[in-house]
């Protein structure tokens, strides 16, 4: 196997999964980005999290992430306040009605997560989250 592939291997099958996440998604009335963010603001304490967190947590940006957000706020999955203390702040919180269909959402991509372990087996899949975090975290360090 040649090393200089890793990028195309890691970005094809990125898009083979958001493919597959996309298409059994099309039922439930969210994206494969707006369950990104819906499940980070579900694993937040009480959830809700503050919005440049977020924006962190899903490696995007503040611009991109507000323009998701407003979709979301106009389809009653989210709200955002201000914080009380810092006006500059703004916590996103997720609505009962946004945590039915993240709820949704995720049995889906637990099933297509069973999938992909199932092909690999335990051991294989074990070995592929390790390696994947160990990325995401040198990445992370470089920024």
């Amino acid at each position: 196997m040649r090393f200089e592939r890793i990028p195309v291997l890691l970005r094809g099958t990125w898009f083979g999964l958001n493919r597959a996440f996309r298409a059994k998604l099309s039922g439930v009335g969210v994206t494969s980005s707006q369950y990104t963010i819906l499940r980070c603001i579900y694993e937040s304490s009480g959830c809700e999290v503050e919005q440049r967190e977020l924006a962190h947590l899903i490696f995007s940006n503040k611009n991109n992430l507000a323009s998701a957000l407003m979709r979301l706020e106009n389809v009653g999955f989210v709200f955002r306040k201000n914080e009380k203390n810092d006006a500059r702040r703004r916590i996103v919180h997720l609505t009962d009605e946004g945590k039915k269909v993240f709820l949704k959402a995720k049995t889906i991509a637990d099933s297509l997560q069973s999938q992909i372990k199932a092909n690999l087996g335990e051991d294989d899949f074990g070995k592929l989250i390790l390696y994947l975090s160990k990325c995401e975290q040198n990445f992370i360090s470089d920024l």
